[in-house]
């Protein structure tokens, strides 16, 4: 896999990698042990848009362009400001409130976004967000796409969950036709 964009980082010829366990690239190492979870319903929105919550306006795309993986993706329609997201109670997935508060809880997100070949181009975030019990959000980690044309660009990271954390937001954030300033 090629990545020119994003400079000449490399070490003994291997990219975004480390010899320290846990330490590489979380978004590429694609061997999970059988026992990590994808905690996302309907992640590749092979179902429509089930399980997500999404701007007026949005649809299931199958094809032009084809979909990165499966046969489905989100796409947010005409929106000036489309989303697609999904709230994860964490202890009702098995996360215990201790192992929260005590900064053990590492989330790894993310999701592949296109940006169309139009000028300007269209914006994408990836975002998780940490809300308390009551729903009040506590910390937001956002990454921003380079949002290059003509291909699926993989946009993610990985981060501890804040003491108290009860759930976590994944989002998608597209942004029609946005302008560097």
């Amino acid at each position: 896999v090629n990545f020119p964009e994003l400079g000449p980082v490399s070490v003994a010829g291997q990219r975004f990698s480390s010899p320290d366990v846990d330490a590489s690239n979380v978004l590429l190492d694609q061997s999970t042990p059988p026992h990590y979870v994808n905690l996302i319903a309907n992640s590749g929105f092979e179902s429509g848009l089930g399980g997500w919550t999404v701007n007026a306006g949005s649809a299931v795309k199958t094809g032009a362009p084809a979909a990165y993986q499966g046969s489905q993706y989100f796409s947010a329609g005409s929106s000036e400001q489309g989303f697609a997201e999904q709230s994860i109670n964490l202890v009702n997935a098995g996360f215990a409130a201790a192992e929260i508060d005590g900064g053990l809880l590492d989330l790894a997100f993310g999701g592949r976004v296109r940006a169309a070949s139009e000028a300007p181009r269209d914006a994408g975030t990836v975002s998780l967000i940490f809300l308390d019990a009551v729903g009040q959000e506590i910390r937001r980690q956002a990454v921003k796409a380079l949002n290059a044309d003509g291909r699926w660009e993989l946009v993610g990271d990985r981060v501890t969950a804040p003491a108290g954390a009860r759930f976590a937001v994944l989002r998608f954030d597209a942004a029609r036709n946005w302008q560097l300033v």
